[in-house]
């Protein structure tokens, strides 16, 4: 299966600079292995949401970045989250990502 993800240049940049080449062939290679540890870390029974809400109650990933992870709006996972008596975190990390 093949799928188109956006990331943010600068990552982008950081990851070529001192991964691929020296650790990894290409990106790509990058992105599997790392979505391979997150799976080994979280276990493949939990969903989406149920990551996104740990990484995001661990201020690991952003709420754009949670809600990109259920594929959903920004919106609903904050509606979700609150469900979920999880709090909103904003601070100044996501502050630059609305600006942008």
């Amino acid at each position: 299966m093949k799928k188109n993800i956006t990331l943010p240049d600068e990552l982008v940049f950081e990851v070529e600079r001192n991964l691929v080449g020296k650790y990894y062939s290409t990106l790509s290679d990058v992105i599997r292995d790392g979505l391979r540890d997150i799976l080994s870390i979280y276990g493949k029974k939990e969903g989406p949401r149920e990551v996104a809400f740990n990484l995001y109650r661990r201020g690991e990933v952003t709420a754009r970045q949670g809600a990109m992870i259920c594929n959903l709006s920004l919106r609903d996972f904050l509606n979700l989250a609150s469900n979920e008596e999880i709090y909103l975190q904003y601070g100044k990390k996501e502050l630059e990502e609305d600006l942008a």
